[in-house]
Formats: structure tokens, sequence, C-alpha cells
């Protein structure tokens, strides 16, 4: 009987080679010349992912439908059904085709993911891909300084000439940034904090304020669930002084004031992005039970005061937009239920990344983009390990 349960113990630690695709495939982040990394790039990637899980199950009758796992999320299954029946509907309307494609595959890439029911081992092991995949990305920003044209001292990466977007790059870097601050609280690990610092170097170049409050509100909550414990603080507040010496005397000035609150409040861009919400929830009071269909926010802003054909840069009134408010309740239903699970499993960390990502995602739309899906699936995986990521 011990002997079994070795083997047992032992096959539950081992990485399968599905898991081990699913790290690399996360560096092809650095051949994505799509610059918005959404789900369109990643379709074959994902594809091959699910291929491998359906062999890896003995066929397709092998995955998750009635899985107890699914059960739990059986939500995303509706929202995907209303995805397809809407993007039937407006199938004539630009871009809905491809739209209703990528929404299909991530919920379906995110069912399959929870359903592997990664063991610790290979959550850690994508979580070091990821990591690693974050400390390339600041380096290779340093060494090519690639200036977004539209604003002063934000910087990106060129892909085959085409440069990424600096918002949904930095959102990239939001979960390995957490992680390595994590493991520097709670494991001591010295390179957590040097991982950390060298991620926050990458999202600060980037000049994304959505990404840089979204980890300031993660760490913020971090805090509150270590407040008790006199060591972590000390730990913390050094990693947080050596952040704010870095980005008050090593950045620019014109740099660092993307970062102040009052210079934020006059920006433009922020304008812009009242004028679009605006516009979307016009859009979605017309539309009130199950949205305007995919693209409706491209399709129709201009029509509600929006000033020029734009998505919403709001992930939440994106949806609502396109899906209504049933809709809307369906997409969130997976996050709410991460979150409520880590309160319910005391896990720090998965309810301070997932509260950090969602803040990031109310200032872009992340509805179509891999990391909003990538870390959701991923952190559904970390809650099945309910004595981990306290």
């Amino acid at each position: 009987m011990n002997r079994i349960n070795a083997a047992e113990n032992k096959e539950n630690e081992k990485i399968r080679f599905s898991t081990r695709f699913l790290g690399i495939q996360l560096f092809t982040f650095f051949i994505n010349f799509t610059g918005w990394d959404s789900v369109t790039f990643a379709i074959p990637f994902w594809s091959i992912y699910i291929l491998l899980r359906v062999y890896e199950k003995g066929g397709v009758k092998g995955l998750c439908i009635k899985s107890k796992i699914i059960n739990e999320y059986y939500p995303i299954l509706l929202w995907m059904a209303l995805n397809i029946f809407e993007g039937l509907i407006y199938i004539g309307r630009s871009r809905v085709p491809l739209l209703m494609i990528c929404y299909t595959v991530a919920t379906v890439f995110f069912i399959v993911v929870i359903d592997a029911r990664m063991n610790k081992k290979e959550i850690a092991f994508v979580i070091r891909m990821y990591t690693y995949m974050g400390i390339i990305t600041t380096l290779l920003i340093l060494i090519e300084r690639v200036n977004v044209v539209t604003y002063t001292n934000r910087f990106t990466l060129s892909v085959l000439g085409h440069n990424k977007d600096p918002n949904f790059m930095a959102a990239y870097l939001l979960f390995p940034a957490m992680y390595s601050f994590y493991t520097y609280l709670v494991h001591k690990s010295q390179r957590g904090a040097l991982e950390f610092l060298i991620i926050c170097i990458g999202i600060l170049l980037t000049g994304s304020r959505a990404a840089f409050v979204g980890l300031v509100m993660s760490i913020a909550i971090l805090f509150l669930c270590k407040i008790n414990r006199v060591d972590v603080l000390k730990k913390a507040m050094v990693v947080t002084i050596a952040a704010v010496m870095m980005l008050c005397f090593l950045m620019p000035n014109d740099m660092a004031a993307r970062f102040n609150l009052a210079n934020s409040l006059k920006d433009d861009s922020n304008h812009l992005r009242l004028r679009l919400w605006k516009a979307g929830i016009g859009i979605f009071l017309d539309h009130m039970w199950f949205g305007a269909g995919q693209n409706a926010m491209i399709t129709n802003s201009v029509h509600y005061g929006s000033p020029l054909p734009m998505m919403a840069h709001n992930t939440f009134i994106e949806i609502l937009v396109e899906f209504g408010g049933v809709g809307f309740l369906l997409f969130c239903f997976p996050a709410y239920k991460i979150i409520s699970k880590s309160i319910k499993n005391k896990q720090s960390f998965i309810r301070s990344i997932m509260l950090g990502m969602l803040f990031a995602t109310f200032i872009i739309s992340a509805q179509n983009a891999q990391y909003y899906w990538f870390n959701l699936a991923l952190c559904a995986s970390m809650n099945f390990h309910q004595k981990c990521y306290k």
C-alpha cells in the first residue's frame, strides 16, 4: 500500500508535457507582432495545448465537461454560448467573426487549464517561465529603448517593425512582479526581491499607470493580509523604499510625472477615456439585457458622443456594451469565484494579484488579451491547493 501511495505521489509531482508547453509558449510574447498581445495570436499555441490535454486524457471523452471542477465555473460556458449566439447574429459586422472565435478559444483554454488541475510543481514551473519572460522583457526594453511616438519617454518593444502597446505589455508584467514580491515576503527569497525590482523597472519604463496602480494595490492588499507580522513589514518596507527611490531619483522627470496623480488628472488620454466610457454606458443603457454584440463599441460609439470609433479602454464597460447585463455577470463569474475561494482559503497572494489585475483591466480593454485569460486560469489552478499561497 505504501508503495502504491508513493507511486501516486510521484505521479502527482510530475511536470506533464502539456504543462511544459504551457510555460514555454509564454515566450511567444517575443515574436508576437500584433502589438496588443491579443488571443488572436495565441490561438494556434493555445489550440496545441488543448490538443495535448486531449491526448493526455485519452481523447475528447476524457475532457472536462462533467468534471466537478468545471461545475464550479459553469457560468463561463453560458457566456461562451451567448458569445457564439450573438456572433452569428452580428456576423456581418467588422471583426465579429474573429472576436467570436477568440472569445471561444479563450473560454475553452480557461476550462482545459483548470481541468488539468496542475500540481504545485507544475504551477511553480509555469510561474518561473512567466518570471523569466518578465525579466527578459525589461532587459529588452532597456536595450532597444523604443520610444512610443505619441508620448514622451514611454518605452516599448519592437517586434518585426511593429511596436507593442505599452499598456498591454505592462499588464503582462504584473503577475510575475507580484509573485516575485510574494516569494520575497513569505519565503525570504533575496532572488525574489531582485526579480521584483527588475520587473518593476520594466513596468515603470512603459509608463503604464494602469499596471503601476494595479501593482501598488496588489502590494497594499498583501500588506493588509500580513499586517500582524513585524518581520514581513520590515522586509516589505525595504523593497518598497527601493522602488520609490528608483521612481524618484533614477527616472527622468517627464517620465516620473506620468505617475503623479495631479498630472494624471489633467492628462488628455484620461479625458478621452471618460468620453469613451460615457459613450459605452450610453450604448449599454440602450441594450441592457444582452448588449449590442461584439465590436459594438467601435461600430456605434461615435453616435453616442465618442470623439473616435475606439474600444472603451475599460474591460467591464466593453463587456456591458457587447453582452449586456446578463453577459457581464457570466463573464465576471470566474473572477468572482477565484477571489471568493482565495478569501475562504486565506490565499493572500491570489487575492492580491486578482484585485490588482482587475484594476488594471478597468483602464484597458483586456477581454481579448492573452494575459487576462492566462492569469485567470493560473489563479484558478492555484486555488485548488488550499494550503498554499497564504
